[in-house]
């Protein structure tokens, strides 16, 4: 088996590892997205659908195992990605059918709305440690200028999943100091859309966990940014650029984990009527910017909010700026 090979396998167990996961990443109130009664996981019916719900998610790696091999392990980017994009799609299908099921167990949603009025509404102070992995690009890049003579007029751009270079740049200020400054923007970008969601969701304790997560996710960035951007000048195996997400990834699900397996973690009482697919909330009646997502942990946006739309419309406009600055 080649390093490719075994690249896409890993990568297929760590996305079926967390598809298994996704229905239990989610408050205790809510299954397969839908307002249930707190004992119905244990009924014959939620057991029913999880099983359902496990099996195609085996379905779904096993068959992009089958693919892997039939492709021979080939290492390209959008090869790896469809491969590891199929159990991706099976088991939302999957979840999404059990949430048709579920959907005729659901219970009324509460109609009085609760906030955590004991809550500061002011920033932590420890957010400022995100300013740190903001600035470390500007000390990198500082030290690539003063060894600007040493970086090969020609040096590797991109490497394949056997950690081979298969893309190659030209020395110039926009190949070099490219990796530092995505990793600035998406940095900052990420920060002010996690104060958006702290300001403008309902007050409670997953406010607080979600900026821990957004601090942290800075610092991952950061490292891995940082590390892309000295490569011309030290030598590593690239392989390693991925460890930190993973391991990042993998600290984040088991902690988020045991936040919503808190019985006395609450959850956002929005009405199921308002949910699409689980995904989408539209309610031009619920005051809240953001609101609790049902599939996984966070916010998302109330599309029947205009400052919602507003917002996300200039987070938009800003990535797109970013992204014609590195063109």
């Amino acid at each position: 088996m080649n390093s490719a090979m075994a690249f896409l396998l890993m990568m297929i167990g760590f996305v079926g590892g967390l598809m298994a996961l996704l229905p239990f990443i989610t408050p205790l109130r809510y299954y397969f997205a839908v307002t249930v009664s707190p004992g119905f996981r244990n009924t014959l019916e939620g057991h029913a659908s999880m099983r359902r719900y496990e099996t195609w998610v085996a379905i779904g790696v096993a068959a992009a195992v089958a693919l892997s091999f039939l492709l021979d392990g080939r290492s390209e980017d959008a090869v790896t990605f469809l491969v590891v994009l199929v159990p991706v799609v099976v088991s939302f299908s999957s979840f999404f059918h059990e949430r048709r099921v579920v959907s005729r167990f659901a219970q009324p949603t509460d109609t009085i709305r609760e906030a955590d009025l004991s809550a500061d509404d002011r920033t932590p102070r420890w957010f400022a440690l995100a300013l740190v992995p903001i600035a470390l690009p500007l000390g990198v890049a500082a030290y690539l200028r003063a060894h600007w003579a040493e970086i090969p007029l020609r040096f590797p751009a991109h490497f394949n999943a056997a950690g081979e270079a298969d893309r190659w740049a030209e020395k110039s200020v926009r190949t070099v100091y490219g990796p530092l400054l995505v990793c600035a923007g998406m940095s900052l970008i990420g920060l002010l859309i996690t104060l958006a969601m702290y300001h403008g969701a309902r007050r409670g304790p997953q406010r607080t966990a979600i900026i821990k997560i957004a601090v942290a996710a800075v610092y991952m960035m950061a490292f891995v940014f940082v590390a892309t951007a000295l490569l011309p000048l030290i030598q590593f195996p690239p392989q390693l650029l991925m460890v930190p997400p993973v391991l990042f990834a993998l600290l984040m699900v088991a902690w988020v984990y045991r936040l919503v397996r808190d019985p006395n973690m609450p959850a956002d009482a929005t009405p199921d009527a308002s949910w699409h697919l689980g995904v989408v909330y539209y309610n031009p009646q619920d005051p809240a910017v953001f609101v609790q997502r049902r599939i996984g942990f966070g916010y998302t946006v109330n599309f029947g909010n205009r400052l919602a739309m507003f917002l996300m419309g200039g987070f938009i406009a800003m990535v797109i700026a970013m992204m014609f600055v590195m063109r």
